[in-house]
């Protein structure tokens, strides 16, 4: 139960307000001028403060002045017969969360004492919300040893403070929504709207709408004025992903935000204002897209001021293995389930795995190996046939080549794949192929792959 002082220089008071709330289950303290106040918050923190405004020593203003000060964050209702608007005026600035006037009724000043109470409550709450979210999307959490994930995390450190526009592309599932929110978390925004808006999701005239709104009887359906996503996300970020799916007409409309900062909604002669960062992304060649006359020329370069591309997980070498067994502890927890990770079979079959459908992939066979282990580690048995039976190996066209050239051929691209995903790490090839590291160099050798600073 909250904590909470009282400070009133007359006894009376003092002591009616104690039994009150002390009648309602709270925990309550008095003091009788605000020097003792003082003594007393200096060394607790209370929930709520309700403090007179005109007493001897130092008066309920000048206490919440000091308390400012010192950045206390408690809440304070104010109390006061001599009420002026100055005061109040000066009280509200301060931060006081209400000022009553005497004489008040009981009931009046219970429900004060509720709602700021529940106040403060909500604000602790918003406040860790935003902390977890902000941890949640700190680019230095985004898992990757990769040197161009690495690469890409000393862009967003340099690139989220600012304002820029930025295009972000990858394929499908390589995680560019988690990259965005990465941007606008670590931004001066991060306390502002983060919107987002798939663009390939709906229809071309649902885009439009979506995007700056509309008023009532702009079109069939149209029952009540909206606000579109760009007024909703006025002074944040607003994250468009597949952009290249909208359609010309709303390109233009786009372009001419990103240039004025200004729009009308669909049916609508008044101009709106606004102030948006924009971060976009998409798994298409947009510089395609123009000469196919799909995409304006103008909007892509307003739009790719910063450009972040984010790598196939097949590129990524042993980041696989880090990603799988973050999903796999993610997954555990939500479960309930005690898997201590995988066996080295599996790890050497996602090694091996193309994964086309990238980070998103992964985490639905990592989800799946979960629900279905009975077990304290997922093995191979738990993985889809397609994981199992899928191979890079790439069958030489030459139909002339001898079973024992063939197989040569097969020996040396597996070697050459391995040792390029690992960045030519002989330990960490080796360890992949089931070699040792004198068989791996031997075969290196034989195949003409050693580099002069091997």
């Amino acid at each position: 139960m909250a904590d909470i002082l009282i400070v009133e220089d007359k006894q009376s008071m003092r002591k009616m307000l104690k039994e009150t709330f002390l009648g309602s289950g709270y925990t309550v303290e008095t003091a009788e001028d605000g020097n003792i106040a003082w003594e007393k918050i200096s060394k607790k923190k209370y929930s709520l403060i309700i403090s007179d405004i005109k007493m001897p020593d130092m008066t309920g203003i000048e206490l919440l002045e000091k308390m400012r000060s010192e950045n206390i964050d408690s809440q304070v209702i104010l109390m006061t017969a001599f009420g002026t608007v100055e005061t109040a005026i000066k009280a509200m600035k301060l931060g006081v969360f209400d000022y009553i006037i005497k004489p008040f009724s009981l009931d009046e000043m219970e429900i004060t004492v509720k709602k700021a109470l529940e106040t403060k409550i909500l604000k602790q709450e918003n406040e860790f919300f935003k902390n977890e979210i902000k941890t949640q999307y700190d680019f230095s959490s985004i898992i990757g040893e990769n040197s161009s994930m690495k690469e890409i995390f000393e862009l967003i450190e340099q690139v989220a403070p600012s304002k820029t526009n930025v295009l972000i592309t990858g394929e499908s599932g390589t995680g560019k929504e988690l990259i965005a929110s990465a941007i606008h978390y670590n931004s001066n925004r991060e306390n502002n709207p983060f919107v987002k808006l798939n663009c390939g999701a709906l229809s071309i005239n649902l885009v439009e709408s979506e995007l700056f709104g509309h008023i009532k009887g702009a079109f069939t359906g149209a029952i009540n004025n909206k606000n579109g996503r760009f007024i909703l996300a006025d002074k944040g970020s607003l994250f468009l992903d597949e952009i290249g799916e909208i359609d010309p007409s709303t390109q233009v409309k786009l372009l001419r935000v990103l240039q004025e900062g200004e729009f009308e909604a669909v049916g609508s002669d008044a101009t709106s204002k606004v102030d948006v960062r924009i971060i976009a992304a998409t798994n298409k060649d947009l510089l395609e897209e123009i000469s196919k006359n799909n995409f304006r020329e103008d909007l892509f370069y307003r739009l790719n001021v910063i450009s972040i591309h984010l790598p196939p997980l097949r590129e990524r070498g042993e980041d696989v293995i880090l990603i799988a067994e973050h999903f796999l502890k993610k997954y555990s927890d939500d479960y309930g389930k005690k898997i201590k990770g995988f066996h080295e079979e599996v790890k050497s079959w996602f090694l091996r795995y193309d994964w086309p459908g990238n980070v998103r992939e992964l985490e639905n066979i990592v989800e799946r190996a979960v629900v279905l282990c009975r077990n304290d580690e997922i093995d191979s048995s738990l993985l889809p046939v397609n994981i199992k039976t899928a191979s890079k190996i790439k069958i030489p066209e030459n139909s002339n080549m001898k079973l024992p050239e063939l197989m040569d051929e097969i020996e040396k691209n597996l070697i050459k794949e391995g040792l390029e995903k690992y960045h030519w790490n002989q330990t960490k090839t080796s360890k992949n192929l089931g070699l040792t590291r004198s068989a791996l160099q031997y075969k290196m050798q034989k195949y003409d792959l050693m580099r002069d600073n091997d």
